[in-house]
């Protein structure tokens, strides 16, 4: 700090140089300054002293009026002698001083211009002075309230200009005094103020300490009264001169030994004054002493001062005036700085008037503008903003040292029409030192509302309009010099850097708080919060925010920042001031940037259920914020939620529902459940309020070709999980199934659709909720289940379960809604394990034709013939029926039908009737079926004949034609008709079986012995040969046996020679072997083989004699046969070996004379009769 020498006034003087007042030796002298006599006529030395200080000008203006200043030794001069002195200054101020007393002796003063004084007398007159004014000084000090006292003070109390001559003249009307001068008073206080020498240094090199004097009694000896209780104050280098008729003390002081109200207070006022604790101050006196007014008053006045503020920063002060006051009314010292401040704003120049007090903890500071304070300009690009009025504050605080300079004031928004309304007009602008350079670093105003884009179109260049309605509170604006750093404001906390402010965000109907940055052409951005949101652990919205607060008083009122903290009070309210969260940290964060797209954009960890700390990045519009979540496979995509305000959460999500939903039971009936499985568009909301959070939820979906909608219905809050979350989606489901289900239960129709579809399962029975739910008759249900596509066999067990309906009854009732007998047959097999000829016999009251009862059994069993036919005989279809379901099932054939039918114990004459029932089929055909199927020839005689009322020949003909052999059909004729021999011979004749197949036949039937067929066969007019035949082939007869049946049956012998012929190619001689075998006559064999086989008479007569038959039976049948007489016949047998004497028996048997044959046949008649020559 440069330090002034020179005391400049009278009412403020500082003076920072060594502060004891001195004693020194000459340590020069010029040659140039003429010396001075001294004749001391005193009895002891004296010391001769140059009273003036070290920065005084050498002019004559310093010599009279230094009365007493900083005593410069130049020499002693011993008693009752004269000594040269050398002086210093060409002018002089020179005191005298006794050496053994120190005490006062005279002063001398000469001017440079005085050239003829060259010497002073120091005699008893002076001394006499002196003394008059010490007993003066004890009196004055004794008893002040004497009238020479009062009158005294009564002097002092005038102003300081009159005492040079006021207090001479007062000396002068008391003849004890009369010789005191003002000078002489003057140096009279200063010894006597003068306290005991210090205890002098154990450095026998050190200079001795300077004396010290008594403030508490120089003041008491200017009439001037000290505090009761205050210490005294030590003051060194004391002096007084007359300067422009104004008289002027000066003395060092050490602020050190100031006794303040408190020793903080001190420590203060020495940090204030730069750590500098000696001064040199103008002391002055005030005799109106009152609270406001000072008592005693030493006052600095340097060139420029300095207060320093910390970081070695200071505030720079012109005209710098400091007092440190001895007010009576106190016990301590006052300290006071006042000065000018100079400013320099926003390029606008003025000067600050400061006064300086200093407390326990600050300096408070008075401060006048002086100028023009009617406006101020904002600081650069800061549009739109007007300071209309200022005034100027400023704090300093030593704990630590710190120092606020602020200007605050009026202000407006806006021009013309568009001023904003303002709750509070008042603006802050701090200020920060940089050296001793005040430069604006802070502002701050408020402003209580604006929506966005207004805040855009006032302080800003930049164009957007947003249609999410965007709106600020309790706007508190700062603006911050710095881009790079922020700034303590008034309230403590550090701000931003740049221009913006701090408010209430409303954005719809959410509420943020944070920073906004505002740029005159780049807009608006801002980073502002909101508190975490939990709604008991359901919804959670967190994320990175640092969290708000705000310091408020201790009635919960906000510390604003548009005021300068200029006292420690302010400034501890500010300390003392409670935090109020405004937001608690870790909430999500919006930013809002009017350069970029989206303008609005959250960024925040969202937490669903189960879901924890999800990110999201968010857009926001008019109806909220929008943002994803991510729940995995759970849910069939991401959950779009949209959260309408910090109450109330919306969300959408979809969710595949595989779920068999129970529906509810009815009249006691389980009518089923619904095995849904549908893409559900479900929503999700989540309300708060101070007390309660409510949950709710509900959807829709399509099921097949339903629309389902449910819900809102509310969720226990107490879900943490997704998947319980939509378990409780399912139970709703369930629980509500009745109502939400409803288009599906509400009528039989609509039930039985759904169950027909599959959209209604696991029911008890469908009759029984047709019957016992829906009240609907039995008549009525196999349209209702066949239109809903319910298939026969379960409309079949629904008529069954529910109705107790019968097979009959339920062939009936679904033939007539239009089902077929095979889908009836699967029905009723389905639901009663039906048999086949229960299922028939269904079918059959149903009149269905017998074609489709037998193709649905087949089809349904996959069964044969035989079993349909035996399902179809047990139900009482006739065996043309039967037939006719076979073939149309089968497209069978007459044998399988008449196999199958054969095998289920249907009798040979029912198959043959059906056969030719269900074909129109001729004998044979039913013949030969009946033949492939085993049936026995009988079996299909019989069947022929009840068939078709067949005769036997017509059967016969029938059996003959498929392969039958003679034997079988001979068989089946006499079985069937119980026909004799003739009647099958007949019979087989007709149809044109081989006279052996009828031999044959007749024997197999009959066990017939060749007589037997032959008879027959001879009586139905089988000529001989045929029946010859027949026997021949029949037994495999020999020619007698021929010979004998045909004879038994009455055959002429000449027939049977035919036969014989006809069957074995007999000659003469084989059919006369025969006959005479079997006992044919003679005649009737030589009758025959004559007739027949045309034999001569010699060989009819050979071939009888071969035979074996007796000669006279030759004889007579040759002559019965040829009509010959005995003569030809005895030839014919003479020719063939006859001995004479069978001739002659022949003979004899036939008439005639055998002699004269002899006699003519024979030469030798005696050898002719001689037999043994034959």
């Amino acid at each position: 700090m440069k330090r002034c020498r020179q005391a400049i006034s009278t009412i403020f003087y500082a003076h920072p140089s060594p502060f004891f007042t001195s004693k020194k030796n000459i340590m020069s002298t010029s040659t140039t300054i003429p010396a001075i006599s001294f004749e001391n006529d005193l009895d002891y030395d004296i010391i001769i002293y140059d009273s003036f200080g070290d920065d005084e000008t050498d002019s004559d203006d310093n010599t009279d009026d230094n009365y007493f200043g900083t005593l410069t030794s130049l020499g002693t001069v011993t008693a009752r002698s004269t000594s040269s002195i050398q002086p210093i200054h060409s002018t002089s101020a020179f005191i005298v001083e006794n050496k053994s007393t120190q005490k006062p002796v005279k002063r001398c003063t000469k001017m440079s211009f005085q050239k003829n004084i060259t010497s002073f007398v120091v005699n008893q007159d002076d001394e006499d002075a002196m003394t008059a004014v010490f007993k003066f000084i004890d009196f004055y000090l004794k008893n002040p309230n004497d009238d020479m006292s009062k009158a005294f003070t009564a002097i002092l109390n005038e102003d300081s200009s009159n005492w040079f001559s006021d207090i001479p003249d007062f000396f002068s009307k008391y003849p004890a005094y009369s010789k005191c001068t003002f000078p002489d008073y003057m140096m009279g206080i200063t010894y006597n103020a003068m306290n005991p020498p210090p205890v002098p240094s154990s450095n026998p090199s050190s200079p001795p300490p300077p004396p010290t004097y008594s403030l508490k009694k120089l003041t008491l000896a200017m009439g001037a009264q000290w505090p009761e209780g205050l210490p005294d104050i030590a003051v060194s280098n004391f002096s007084c001169t007359n300067k422009n008729s104004n008289i002027l003390i000066v003395a060092e002081i050490d602020i050190a030994g100031l006794c303040f109200e408190s020793d903080v207070i001190a420590r203060n006022v020495t940090t204030i004054m730069g750590g500098d604790k000696k001064f040199t101050v103008a002391i002055q006196f005030n005799y109106a002493v009152s609270l406001g007014i000072f008592g005693t008053r030493l006052s600095f006045l340097p060139e420029n001062f300095s207060i320093p503020v910390g970081g070695n920063n200071s505030i720079s002060v012109t005209k710098p005036a400091i007092t440190f006051d001895i007010n009576p009314l106190f016990k301590f010292v006052l300290f006071t700085l006042k000065g000018t401040i100079p400013f320099n704003i926003n390029n606008k120049t003025f000067d600050a008037l400061v006064s300086v007090a200093v407390d326990n903890d600050e300096a408070s500071i008075g401060v006048t503008i002086e100028g023009d304070h009617g406006s101020l300009p904002a600081p650069p690009g800061l549009k739109g903003l007007f300071f209309d009025e200022f005034g100027v504050g400023i704090g300093v605080f030593f704990e630590p040292l710190s120092c606020i300079i602020g200007i605050d004031g009026k202000f407006h928004i806006g021009s013309n029409n568009s001023i904003v309304s303002l709750d509070d007009d008042t603006f802050a602008l701090v200020c920060k030192i940089t050296g001793d350079a005040i430069t604006p670093a802070f502002a701050s105003f408020y402003i209580p509302k604006l929506d966005l884009d207004t805040v855009i179109a006032l302080f800003t260049n930049v164009n957007v309009h947003l249609d999410v309605p965007v709106s600020f509170e309790d706007l508190s604006f700062r603006w911050v010099d710095s881009l790079m750093s922020g700034y303590v404001m008034p309230d403590g906390t550090l701000s931003d850097s740049g221009y913006g402010f701090s408010a209430a965000c409303n954005i719809g109907s959410f509420g943020f708080y944070g920073d906004v940055e505002l740029d005159l052409n780049n807009g608006l951005t801002a980073n502002v919060e909101v508190s975490p949101i939990n709604w008991k652990n359901v919804f959670k919205l967190t994320g990175d925010g640092k969290g708000f607060n705000i310091k408020v008083d201790p009635h919960g009122n906000p510390i604003r920042n548009n005021f300068v903290p200029t006292t420690q009070e302010e400034k501890n309210a500010v300390a003392n001031a409670t935090e109020k969260i405004i937001t608690t940290p870790g909430g999500a964060c919006l930013i809002i940037n009017t350069l970029s797209m989206p303008i609005l954009h959250l960024n925040a960890k969202a937490s669903l259920f189960d879901l924890l700390e999800y990110d999201i990045t968010a857009d926001i519009n008019k109806d909220g914020i929008k943002f994803e979540l991510d729940f995995g496979a759970v849910l069939m995509e991401k959950m779009v939620c949209n959260l309408t305000d910090f109450h109330n959460l919306y969300a959408e999500f979809g969710y595949y529902i595989d779920k068999s939903i129970p529906l509810p039971k009815m009249a006691g009936v389980n009518i089923g459940s619904i095995p849904l499985k549908a893409d559900a568009a479900l929503h999700l909301s989540v309300k708060t309020s101070l007390t309660d959070i409510v949950i709710s939820t509900g959807g829709k979906f399509d099921f097949e070709d339903y629309h389902f909608t449910f819900g809102d219905f509310t969720v226990d809050i107490s879900i943490s999980k997704i998947t319980d979350f939509l378990g409780a989606v399912v139970q709703y489901l369930i629980a509500e199934a009745e109502s939400i289900f409803s288009t599906v239960i509400d009528s039989a129709e609509h039930w039985a659709v759904a169950a027909g579809k599959g959209i209604v399962t696991e029911f008890d029975d469908a009759g029984k909720v047709m019957n016992n739910v829906y009240k609907k008759a039995k008549e009525d249900v196999p349209a209702i289940l066949k239109t809903a596509g319910f298939a026969a066999n379960d409309i079949a067990k629904s008529l069954k379960n529910g109705y107790s309906a019968t097979q009959k009854d339920i062939a009936v009732a679904l033939k007539a809604v239009g089902y077929s007998a095979d889908d009836i047959t699967k029905s009723l097999r389905s639901a009663f394990d039906a048999t086949t000829s229960a299922v028939a016999d269904a079918l059959k009251t149903a009149a269905f034709s017998i074609s489709e009862v037998a193709k649905a059994i087949k089809i349904n069993w996959n069964a044969a013939q035989v079993d349909i036919a035996w399902a179809m005989m047990m139900v009482g279809y006739t065996q043309i029926e039967v037939a006719n379901g076979l073939r149309g099932a089968f497209d069978a054939t007459t044998d399988s039908v008449a196999d199958a039918m054969k095998k289920v114990g249907y009798k040979a004459e029912d198959v043959a009737v059906a056969i030719k029932g269900a074909w129109g089929a001729l004998q044979t055909d039913v013949s030969w079926a009946m033949m492939m199927v085993g049936f026995t020839e009988t079996e299909v005689a019989n069947g022929l004949r009840k068939a078709f009322d067949a005769t036997t020949d017509s059967v016969a003909d029938a059996m003959k034609k498929i392969g039958y052999k003679a034997e079988d059909v001979a068989i089946a004729i006499k079985n069937a008709w119980g026909a004799l021999q003739t009647d099958v011979t007949w019979a087989m004749m007709m149809v044109g079986f081989t006279e052996t197949d009828v031999a044959k036949g007749l024997r197999k039937a009959f066990d017939a012995t060749t007589d037997s067929v032959a008879d027959a066969m001879k009586k139905i007019g089988y000529k001989a040969e045929d029946v010859a035949k027949a026997i021949r082939n029949g037994w495999n007869a020999e020619e007698k046996d021929v010979t004998w049946a045909m004879m038994m049956v009455g055959f002429a012998a000449n027939d049977i020679c035919k036969g014989l012929q006809s069957a074995f190619g007999s000659g003469s001689q084989a059919v006369a072997n025969a006959f005479k075998i079997i006992g044919i006559r003679a005649q009737d064999t030589a009758n025959a083989v004559k007739v027949v086989l045309s034999s001569t008479i010699n060989e009819t007569a050979a071939v009888l004699k071969q035979a074996g038959y007796a000669a006279n039976d030759v004889a007579s049948a040759l002559g019965n046969a040829f009509g010959e007489g005995a003569s030809a016949v005895a030839d014919a047998m003479k020719q063939v070996g006859y001995a004479a004497n069978d001739v002659k028996n022949a003979f004899e048997e036939v008439g005639g004379d055998f002699k004269n044959f002899a006699e003519s046949a024979w030469n030798d008649v005696k050898n002719a009769f001689n037999p043994s020559n034959w």
